[in-house]
Formats: C-alpha cells, sequence, structure tokens
C-alpha cells in the first residue's frame, strides 16, 4: 500500500506541475464614474432607451430625467444642450455628457437655470462590453418652473383698473398675482380673481391678461406687480420681473412732449430728453418727476425721482434732461418712461408716460460658426454681426475696426481693418503669412482679434490694457496643452489590435477642434523632462471617443513589454502647422490579452517552478536571480520529490514571495484511498511588483490523474482579474476544457489554457 501511496502522490505531484490556469480578468478601466463591477448579464446589445421624460416646470431647482432600463446595461450615459425652445433643430445642438453615471434609470440634473429649455438624451453601457456603445434615445425636453418674464402693466391707460399682461407658460397650473403699493421691498398682497375661490387666488395657466381694480384711495399711485407661477404639485416659482402700472386721474399732468434717449452715443452714460413742462406753463412752477428703466427680463426699476430727494431735471433751450449712468450694459437695449406727478383736487396723481429706448455704444459680435482657420490657404475667417443700432437711421457715418495683437493677453492692438457698416460683406479673412504689420520696427504676426464699433468720436471698447476691459478676443492662437490629458492603464479600447498578447496603449483628452494632428514624443525610461533625449518620435490622429463624445483618443501610440511602462507627452499641431504646448508627461502600461494573462499569472503568481529554466521567468524588471531562488525553494522540492515525503495528511509548506510584503504560497496534499487532494492557497503571492494573487484551487484526483478542478483565484496590481474553475476538469493528468477570462471594458473570452496562441 506504500508504494501504491508513493506512487499516487507522485502522479499528484506531476499532475499539478503539467496543468495550465486559465483566468478571469477584471481590468479596471476609467470610466469616469460607475461601480466597475462586472455586470451579471452578458446580453447588453447597446439598445437605446426609451421612454425618456424630463420634468417640465414641475419644480423650481431641479429637472428629473427618467427612462425604461436596457437589458444588460450597467451605466447611462446622461447627455444635455441647451435648446432654446422645444423646437429647436437636433443637428444644431452642442451635447455634453454630464458628469455622473447613474447605474439606476434616472437623474436628476441641479444645475440648471430659470428661463432656459434643455435638451436630454440617453445611452446605456457596460462594463462588460464597453467597445459597444448603446444608441442615443430620443430628445426630451425639459425646464425648471419660472414665472413670466415678459409682465407689462398699463399706465394711466384707464381711470378704473390697471392690465397686466404676459405670455402664459405650459405644463403649470395657473398664477399667482402679487402687488404692493411701498416698492419692491415693501409688503407684497395677492390679489383675487372674481372668478375664484378667494382662497385660491390662481389664474388658469391659458391666460395673459389681469385687470386689477385698485381701491379708490389708489387711484393715480404707482402700484407694483410681480407673478408667481404654481406647478400641479403646488411648488411656487421666484417671482418674475416686476413691472409698475397706475390708474389715470382726469386732470393729470400730460405726457412729456418728444421724449427721446440716445442710441450709441457714449460708452457709459444714456441721456434722456424732453421739452420742458411745467404746472399751468408757468415756469415758476415745478412738477415732480420720476423716470423708471426696465429691458428684458429685467424687474422695471426707478431711476429718478425728485419725490425721492433728486433734484429737479436739468432744463436748457427749453428741453429738459436726466444722464443715466446706473449699472448699464453694452449690447442691451433699455426702455425708459418719463412721468411728471402733479395735484388734482388736492390729490397726488400720476401723470402720462412718454416711452423711449437708448442703448450705449456697443462692440458687434462675432458669428461663432465663422471663425475657422482654413489649411488651404492658410488663413483665418470670422464674420462680424452688427453692434446695436447700426442699422439706425443716422449711424451710417458708423463703422468696425479690427485690431490684432501677437499675445492674447498683453501687447498693443495694431489698427488692421475698417469697415463701413453700410457694407454688407462683413466676413474678414487674413492670410497667416501675411497677416503682419511693422510695429516699432520689428514685424508681428497676428493670432488674436477684436472688433470694435466706431461711431465717429468713440470706440466700443478701451483696448488698452489698463483702463476698462469689454472687448471680445478672437482667438487663433496655436493649440494649448492638452486638456485632460491621461496615458492609458491597462485599457483596451475598440479598434485596438494585440501583438504578442499586449494591446497598445492610448491617450485620452478634451476634444480640441483647432488641433489637426498630433506630435508624439515616446519614452521608455521615465525623462525628466519634455527635452529628454531618447524618445520614439511619431504622429498621431484622432481615432476614436472616449467617455462620451466631449473626450478624444489617440489610439495605438506604443505597446510596451509586459510588466514595463512607458512615457508620453503630445504636442497639437493645427491646420496651417502651428505646433501647440507640450502636454504633460504620463505614463502608462499596455492591456493583455486572455492567453497573455494566463501566461504571465502562470509564470509569476501561480506555478513559477514550472518556468526556471524558461526566458519566461526573466522578462521583467527585477528577474535577476529569482529562478535560483526557487529552485531552493521547498515548493520546488517537494514538486520534484518522488514521494510524499513530509507533506501527508494535510500538511502545509509556504513559500514566500520576493517582493517581501507578505506573500506566501501554501501547499498541501493528502490521500484518501486511491484517491488524492491537492491543495494550493494563495495570499498576496506574486514575483514582480505588479501582479498578486489570492484565493486557492483544489484538484481531486484518482490515481490515473483524473478528476475534478475547484477554486477561484483573484488577481491584483497592474492587472487585475479573477479566475473561475468552472469549465475545467483533469483527465491523464491534464486540464481539459477553457476558461472563461472576462476583462472590465471587454467581453467575455473562452481560452484553452493547453493552446495559448501566443
Amino acid at each position: 500500500m506504500k508504494q501504491v501511496s508513493l506512487i499516487l502522490i507522485s502522479f499528484f505531484i506531476v499532475l499539478f506541475s503539467s496543468c495550465n490556469l486559465s483566468i478571469w480578468d477584471d481590468s479596471s478601466v476609467d470610466y469616469g464614474t460607475g461601480t466597475g463591477e462586472t455586470s451579471s448579464s452578458l446580453d447588453f446589445t447597446g439598445t437605446a432607451p426609451t421612454a425618456v421624460f424630463a420634468t417640465k416646470a414641475s419644480n423650481s431647482s431641479r429637472i428629473i430625467i427618467s427612462w425604461n432600463g436596457v437589458n444588460g446595461a450597467d451605466y447611462y450615459e446622461v447627455y444635455r444642450a441647451e435648446a432654446g425652445s422645444t423646437e429647436v433643430d437636433e443637428e444644431s445642438l452642442e451635447w455634453e455628457r454630464l458628469a455622473d453615471a447613474p447605474t439606476g434609470t434616472s437623474y436628476t440634473d441641479n444645475d440648471v437655470e430659470v428661463g432656459k429649455v434643455y435638451a436630454y438624451r440617453v445611452r446605456a453601457r457596460s462594463f462588460s462590453i464597453v467597445d459597444l456603445v448603446g444608441s442615443f434615445s430620443d430628445i426630451t425636453f425639459g425646464w425648471l418652473l419660472a414665472a413670466p418674464s415678459d409682465l407689462t402693466a398699463t399706465q394711466g391707460e384707464s381711470e378704473e383698473y390697471i392690465r397686466l399682461q404676459w405670455s402664459p407658460l405650459e405644463n403649470i397650473r395657473g398664477y399667482r398675482i402679487q402687488w404692493s403699493t411701498t416698492g419692491y421691498d415693501g409688503d407684497w398682497n395677492t390679489a383675487t380673481p372674481t372668478s375664484l375661490d378667494a382662497d385660491d387666488y390662481i389664474i388658469s395657466w391659458n391666460t395673459n391678461t389681469f385687470d386689477f381694480y385698485p381701491d379708490t384711495q389708489y387711484y393715480g399711485q404707482s402700484i407694483f406687480f410681480r407673478i408667481v407661477s404654481v406647478s400641479y404639485s403646488g411648488e411656487s416659482s421666484e417671482p418674475g420681473s416686476r413691472r409698475v402700472g397706475y390708474t389715470r386721474i382726469p386732470g393729470a399732468p400730460s405726457a412729456p412732449v418728444d421724449f427721446t434717449a440716445s442710441r450709441g452715443d457714449s460708452l457709459t452714460s444714456i441721456t434722456l430728453s424732453w421739452e420742458a413742462m411745467y404746472p399751468d406753463d408757468d415756469p415758476s412752477k415745478a412738477f415732480d418727476w420720476e423716470i423708471y428703466r426696465y429691458s428684458d427680463g429685467e424687474s422695471e426699476r426707478r431711476i429718478y425721482s425728485t419725490v425721492a430727494g433728486n433734484d429737479q431735471p436739468a432744463e436748457s433751450g427749453g428741453r429738459m434732461s436726466y444722464v443715466d449712468t446706473s449699472n448699464l450694459k453694452p449690447g442691451v437695449e433699455y426702455s425708459y418712461s418719463v412721468r411728471a406727478i402733479g395735484e388734482v383736487n388736492g390729490v397726488t396723481a400720476n401723470g402720462d408716460p412718454s416711452i423711449a429706448s437708448g442703448f450705449l455704444l456697443s462692440p458687434p459680435t462675432v458669428d461663432p460658426a465663422s471663425v475657422n482657420i482654413l489649411q488651404n490657404p492658410s488663413r483665418f475667417t470670422f464674420t462680424i454681426v452688427d453692434a446695436l443700432g447700426a442699422s439706425d437711421e443716422g449711424h451710417s457715418d458708423w463703422k468696425y475696426v479690427v485690431y490684432g495683437r501677437s499675445d492674447a493677453a498683453s501687447g498693443t492692438w495694431a489698427n488692421l481693418l475698417e469697415i463701413p457698416v453700410s457694407e454688407s460683406d462683413r466676413t474678414v479673412e487674413f492670410e497667416y503669412s501675411s497677416a503682419t504689420r511693422s510695429i516699432s520696427g520689428g514685424t508681428t504676426s497676428y493670432e488674436y482679434f477684436t472688433v470694435a464699433t466706431w461711431n465717429g468720436s468713440q470706440l466700443s471698447a478701451y483696448l488698452c490694457d489698463t483702463e476698462l476691459g469689454g472687448y471680445e478676443v478672437i482667438s487663433f492662437g496655436r493649440p494649448d496643452a492638452p486638456d485632460s490629458y491621461n496615458v492609458s492603464d491597462n485599457l483596451f479600447t475598440s479598434g485596438m489590435t494585440a501583438s504578442g498578447g499586449l494591446y497598445p496603449v492610448a491617450a485620452t483628452m478634451k476634444i480640441d477642434n483647432r488641433v489637426d494632428y498630433y506630435n508624439v514624443r515616446i519614452w521608455t525610461t521615465e525623462p525628466s523632462s519634455i527635452d529628454t533625449e531618447g524618445y520614439i518620435e511619431k504622429t498621431a490622429t484622432f481615432s476614436e471617443y472616449a467617455n462620451g463624445e466631449d473626450m478624444a483618443i489617440l489610439n495605438d501610440l506604443y505597446t510596451p513589454d509586459f510588466g514595463r511602462q512607458c512615457w508620453i507627452a503630445i504636442q497639437g499641431v493645427d491646420k496651417i502647422g502651428r505646433e501647440g504646448e507640450w502636454s504633460k508627461i504620463d505614463s502608462g502600461y499596455s492591456a493583455l490579452t486572455g492567453a497573455k494573462l494566463i501566461q504571465a499569472m502562470q509564470v509569476y503568481c501561480l506555478k513559477p517552478w514550472e518556468y526556471i529554466d524558461t526566458a519566461l521567468l526573466t522578462q521583467y524588471p527585477g528577474s535577476s536571480g529569482l529562478n535560483q531562488r526557487w529552485k531552493d525553494s521547498s515548493i520546488y522540492s517537494k514538486v520534484n520529490e518522488a514521494g510524499p515525503g513530509s507533506l501527508t495528511n494535510g500538511a502545509v509548506i509556504s513559500q514566500d514571495s520576493i517582493q517581501g510584503d507578505g506573500g506566501t504560497i501554501g501547499y498541501s496534499a493528502s490521500i484518501a484511498g486511491i484517491g488524492g487532494h491537492i491543495t494550493f492557497q494563495y495570499k498576496d503571492f506574486g514575483e514582480t511588483s505588479f501582479m498578486k494573487i489570492n484565493g486557492s484551487y483544489v484538484m481531486d484526483v484518482d490515481y490515473n490523474g483524473t478528476g475534478s478542478c475547484t477554486g477561484a483565484i483573484t488577481i491584483t496590481g497592474w492587472y487585475p482579474a479573477s479566475i473561475g474553475f468552472e469549465n475545467i476538469s483533469v483527465r491523464s493528468q491534464e486540464f481539459v476544457g477553457t476558461y472563461t477570462v472576462t476583462q472590465t471594458g471587454r467581453a467575455a473570452e473562452d481560452v484553452d489554457p493547453n493552446n495559448l496562441g501566443l
């Protein structure tokens, strides 16, 4: 029986030393967000989510997007675009991927603004099959609960009521009208619609007028109004813009005559002027005066009042005037109303208003779609869009002045071109080779431009850096250093082809539309700077997206050997050949195919004694002397022993990892009748700094070396993975079957441990 046992154990030892293993890989990929766990379902097909819906005016601080789940999806990507309206052309939208990647079927967007309409679309993704990108859902629109922004109130048009008007909103229950006689900061009351209960106060959503009847004590007085929208759930919006209205008292002052507001005469002020008027046409008497101002989306505000203590308006040549300098902005048209206030039968009464609009001298804008670098011929082009008021009668002498300089933040602006506003062709082109002008004896190449409006005496922007800014820089500068640049670690992307079991590394970055291609420098040892010698030089272009369409990827840059890094820096080159700033230097390493992963794991973690005298055991950094260390190990001596020796009845021997961090292999063998039981236990064991394993596996075989194999192995380090033994059996001292290798971000694959194909 002893002889049988010796033979059996020798069978077991030979059996194990000849068996190959396969690995279930869990390589990590940067998805931006998500759990990083492999989906329990591998039947993801990329179907578009259905029933996508975004809340519309449901609440005032967030928009909730929901959808039906997609079979096999691990997470979803939600994209958003500012739409302006629900009638927008889908092709014109500029989409951005929202930062969070929900694993459920809803997403709450808190980064939204009142008054904007947002478009949303959703697609599904899988951790297991990352190169299969889900189809986008249909678009849905959402917006916050908001009050109407275009409220108006009549001023002196009726003796009994003040008529309020606004544009009705959809998807709400209705409105509440609020009024005050003490100003915007006073007490607000809620108007009671005559057709509704007094405790409801809600006007129907499809109504856009309301006649407010003030008490007689408020006839002729200023009354302030605002609207609050109410959702179907009962939530109220923030109040909308405020307006002032009042009824007319017969005998109140008439409207001022020939009221005007300056239009583009000044950078900082708007001058208001009207024919002088006095009570009973007696210049020794004086009306009180008030001036109100509003613009689109802005509350009507009082900017001048003799009632509140301001001086009487200036008078010259039979005209009164007031100069407004309060918080004015270029590019905004302001509406002014001026009224005289007098007494009628002992009662103070607002007079009829006069209305005029004015604006500051403002720069033109530039059509964003027209800002281009053209490769053939090499030139810059952009199209000027008229400044506010440029088409006014009397402004035909205005012109646009194009300035340029070589640096975005400093230097002298040079006058390059003048275009009369009367010219219909507003497209500006500069040949890059000739966009130069002699300055102080030197020659400057202009890559930054700005456009100002000239009204005959002033420019619409101060171009001296020490004074008020306010001009828009049109940039044709060289590409910046790539934003969000990163070289991949153990990353597989669609389109990559493996060589010798390794995939190339890739680089990801935010898309820069100025870049035509990239210069690439690659080092195999860590460089100290971008100018460190010994680099490999090549060029690359965008070949794929990563983490959404806001990112780009350069594929197949370089393939380091197993367990080795490379260091890469890139530099964008634009369409006319100008080189930009270099990126940071970032390191990365290759991902492995399933077969390469299994081979490497067996060599450096699982069964290194099998590879003592092979080149495989010397192919990673720090392997010097490793083969001799294994020849001297207790595990090696037991594997080569022709009998059980002291290793019987489950006794365990162990071998420490060369890394010296507590990693061990535990080995035991025991006999039961004419069968055997061999166990290998691993704890953080690995002979490299980048691959370790944990777990165990067990073989139960008969004296012929045939039986079963069970257990699980987890790889940590550069190439995280896990190995299942569910498809493997032991027959005649060899493993039979396949292991399923599932690397995060890749579809599952079956690998035959006896045919690695490397």
